[in-house]
């Protein structure tokens, strides 16, 4: 669908789009490919594109194995302070679009109650 929409943007000689599109295989296996498109020529009969697949399935993986590293203690595989923080913020943007929405209530650090000293 999304380069179908994509193909649509080609008008002119020279034009190129590119998509990149996960595939899901009959054996269940998945696949990422990007689509590169570059319409050489429109013709009354049908325009003449120039397509390229690149099969980019390893970059992906490496990619979303390198943002899961970035995010996620390897010995406990708790999310570490990054991740709380992307976290945070993104939960305070939603929250500014509904000011009248109910808030969570937060904790952050230790309460005098709960620290004793000895």
């Amino acid at each position: 669908m999304k380069l179908a929409r994509r193909m649509g943007e080609l008008s002119h000689a020279g034009d190129t789009v590119s998509a990149v599109c996960h595939i899901v295989q009959r054996d269940g296996s998945t696949r990422f490919v990007n689509s590169i498109n570059r319409l050489v020529a429109p013709t009354g009969e049908g325009d003449i594109i120039q397509k390229l697949v690149l099969d980019i399935t390893e970059h992906v993986e490496i990619e979303r194995a390198l943002v899961k590293i970035s995010y996620e203690d390897a010995l406990t595989h708790l999310f570490n302070r990054s991740r709380f923080r992307r976290d945070l913020e993104g939960t305070v943007k939603i929250l500014a679009h509904f000011p009248t929405a109910p808030r969570p209530a937060v904790r952050c650090g230790y309460s005098s109650s709960s620290v004793t000293s000895r």
